[in-house]
């Protein structure tokens, strides 16, 4: 694997260095015909990070964006493939399965998403916000776009997007008839079908109808049963109507609901520590691990029946009404229902050292109102609204941990949240009349929330003991806890464009996120709210496209500086017999790092692109208990991955309209090792995930013969690593550590056609 590391390195380095010294500034933006088909690294993408369209190029922060062509050509079929693509950007799959990912910016990074709870990276479907990440992972169809903000993103975004946020925007219902059909196969019998339906009913009426379909066997199979993990079973529908009354009304409202019911992941023993409760009270344990070993890591036994189901249904519905010819008025309502349930092996044994089964319900409502205009003889652009949002969810588990010898089997937690957010936000950006090209930008928000929390009859043991502790005698196994916060957000910054094609900017932004309860509390004291925790950063940055005849260059190049204040950590314990995990303001830290992405295209059907992402991180305090005392900790890592880096060669070696356009794609992909945050401030020696390399290929045959026919072959992973996706290790308190491990190699071929 080095051998081919040095080998694209190369690759990348000698064109570039060969050609660097002959571009030049072309300030001219590209002919339409250009644009007919250009290679994903330096076409226009269109984005909406400010809220407001705009070329990918003329946004003064960092976005990683992709179209339709762009996930196409680089094989993106699922959010969590964006990582391969993507600097500073993590994905790891969590106990609740592939389908509800934790995700991770710039070292920022969650913890258990639940209702109590939120996380630092905002997601938002069709513009509206969805609080879990619950059915997010799944198969992207029929997509307009992906967006990537890194950084936080108080002003416009909100409440819970400090380290950046994730939009992802279906298709809307257009005025042409038109429909597509597809269906791929591969390897471990993956079976993959779907199609889009675009009927415009007539001028002020269309309809939009997509679905997909994917099954496939899993790659660990347990020896005990014959049952396969990590398989595939989900399907997702989605249906658009766009609707203009009047010329200066529209109305979108898109409808999606998505299903997933598979086995689960793996959960695959690595490491366990002699003298501790695995090792001491099981006799066989030991010998457990050393026959994982030998298996490998895609065969398991394990003595629960493990599975993961996960069902979402959301609704976008937006309003926009063009006031004036400067003036627009635009409504989003959103209302998003996921229900989930899990069961784990979390020791990876045919003993029950530690099990866990979950099921969370939760619904929520937004809606936001803005009012966007121009002024000053559009020397301003501006923005301004107000955003509600309303969760009511339960979250029951139950977990068994030392059968056989722990008293207090079973332990169980039900929790009922109830939460509200408001906001009001403005940011406007105005055009300096004294120096061309020169623009400020400034914006505030303040967010209050309100959140309940409801503990209900938790127990223990087969009698279902009450769980609670501290209650007043004669009490009912119940506490309730309600607390308010509030905060202010804001961003300010310059951007300077030099001409059309290359622009330098400054950025200053903070970020706020929500405080909370823990969803596992089982007395007053562990019920106690944690704080909001906030970031505030500095970002410099230059964007720039240069050009001369048919060499392009695009370069895009971001340098941070982030101050992490109040950083919501988990600690995890034993109490009462139960594994338990709550949540402190435990530290501060400073974050610094560097993006950089890079298009070549020499000539035209050649590109070579790149991706650098660098991440360092130190808590500058950390307040933790050592050896029962309190103690504050100095320096202390992160231990998020460092370094993040890739590069693609696009080859277009055929591209004639009655044959056929041809273009293979290479990528490598890397990645630092790193722990789970899970793990702070003391990090587990044999819970490091050890470092990545991938290397995908991609062969695409587009319209066929002049027809509106496609193909498409591509192998990912295809020197089969075995590379981590997520890790729980829980060596201090049982004395184990399991990975759950990444897709093996996957081949397959895809067939298309549309009509229109």
């Amino acid at each position: 694997m080095k051998r081919i590391h040095h080998l694209l390195a190369g690759i990348a380095v000698v064109p570039f260095a060969a050609q660097a010294q002959e571009l030049k500034s072309d300030s001219q933006e590209p002919a339409a015909a250009d644009q007919a088909y250009s290679s994903p690294g330096t076409q226009d993408i269109v984005v909406t990070a400010r809220r407001r369209s705009e070329r990918l190029q003329d946004v003064p922060i960092a976005v990683q964006a992709f179209n339709e062509q762009k996930l196409q050509s680089r094989n993106i079929v699922r959010v969590d493939d964006l990582v391969n693509s993507t600097p500073s950007l993590k994905v790891a799959n969590t106990s609740s399965g592939r389908t509800s990912p934790s995700y991770e910016l710039r070292g920022i990074s969650s913890l258990e998403s639940l209702a109590t709870q939120d996380a630092p990276v905002a997601l938002y479907v069709n513009d509206v916000y969805v609080a879990r990440p619950t059915g997010t992972n799944q198969q992207l169809f029929d997509i307009e776009n992906v967006q990537v903000l890194l950084g936080p993103q108080g002003t416009l975004f909100g409440r819970n997007a400090t380290a950046g946020a994730i939009t992802i925007s279906a298709r809307k219902p257009g005025d042409k008839l038109e429909a597509e059909a597809h269906a791929s196969y591969g390897n471990y019998d993956a079976v993959n079908f779907g199609g889009m339906v675009n009927v415009p009913v007539s001028d002020r009426l269309q309809i939009r109808v997509a679905g997909e379909r994917s099954t496939r066997d899993g790659y660990t199979v347990d020896l005990n049963t014959g049952k396969d993990y990590d398989n595939l079973n989900e399907y997702a529908l989605r249906a658009g109507v766009r609707w203009a009354p009047l010329h200066s009304v529209e109305n979108i409202l898109i409808v999606d609901h998505y299903r997933s019911d598979d086995n689960g992941s793996n959960n695959i023993l690595v490491a366990g520590r002699p003298g501790q409760p695995a090792s001491r009270l099981y006799p066989t344990f030991q010998t457990l691990l050393s026959q994982q070993k030998a298996r490998g890591v895609r065969s398991v036994a394990y003595s629960a029946d493990t599975f993961a189901h996960a069902k979402t249904w959301n609704v976008s519905n937006i309003t926009t009404v063009n006031l004036t010819d400067t003036l627009v008025l635009k409504n989003i309502f959103g209302y998003h229902n996921v229900h989930t349930s899990v069961n784990n092996d979390l020791d990876g044994t045919t003993l029950s050292i530690l099990e866990a089964a979950a099921e969370e319900r939760s619904r929520t409502y937004s809606d936001e109102l803005q009012l966007q205009g121009k002024a000053f003889d559009d020397r301003m652009t501006f923005i301004v609204g107000g955003f509600y949002f309303h969760e009511k969810a339960n979250y029951f588990a139950r977990s068994v941990t030392l059968v056989g010898f722990n008293p207090n089997n079973p332990g169980t937690t039900n929790t009922h949240a109830v939460n509200e957010s408001y906001s009001v936000f403005a940011q406007a950006t105005y055009d300096v009349p004294f120096l061309k090209g020169l623009a400020a930008t400034a914006g505030a928000r303040y967010s209050w929330d309100n959140r309940k929390a409801d503990y209900d009859n938790p127990t223990v043991g087969v009698l279902a003991r009450c769980r609670l502790t501290g209650l007043p005698a004669g009490s009912p196994c119940e506490l309730t806890v309600e607390k308010s916060f509030r905060k202010p957000t804001w961003t300010l910054g310059l951007d300077y464009h030099i001409d059309p094609s290359k622009m330098v900017y400054i950025a200053s932004r903070r970020g706020y996120r929500s405080g909370g309860f823990n969803p596992k509390a089982f007395s007053p004291r562990e019920a106690s709210p944690f704080q909001p925790e906030t970031v505030t950063d500095v970002e410099i940055g230059f964007k720039g496209d240069w050009r001369i005849g048919s060499t392009r260059l695009r370069t895009n190049i971001a340098a941070y500086d982030m101050r992490y204040d109040q950083i919501q950590r988990s600690v995890t314990s034993i109490v009462d017999g139960v594994l338990t995990t709550t949540v402190v303001n435990a530290a501060k830290a400073r974050i610094k790092g560097l993006e950089a992405n890079v298009a070549f295209e020499p000539v035209h059907g050649f590109e070579l692109s790149g991706y650098y992402g660098l991440v360092d991180a130190i808590h500058t305090r950390f307040d933790a208990v050592v050896n029962g005392v309190p103690t504050t900790l100095r320096n202390v890592p992160f231990g998020t991955a460092r370094n993040s880096y890739g590069f693609t060669l696009a080859l277009t070696p055929l591209d004639r309209e009655n044959v056929a356009r041809v273009t293979f794609t290479g990528s490598y992909n890397f990645q630092d090792s790193y722990f789970s945050p899970l793990q702070l401030p003391f990090f587990d020696a044999e819970a490091e995930i050890p470092k990545r390399q991938l290397v995908n290929f991609n062969l695409d045959f587009a319209n066929i013969g002049g027809s509106r026919f496609s193909a498409q072959a591509f192998v990912k992973n295809a020197f089969n690593e075995k590379y981590v996706l997520g890790v729980t290790s829980v060596q201090s308190a049982l004395g184990l550590t399991e990975f759950i491990y990444g897709e093996p190699r996957f081949y397959g071929v895809r067939l298309s056609y549309r009509f229109d």
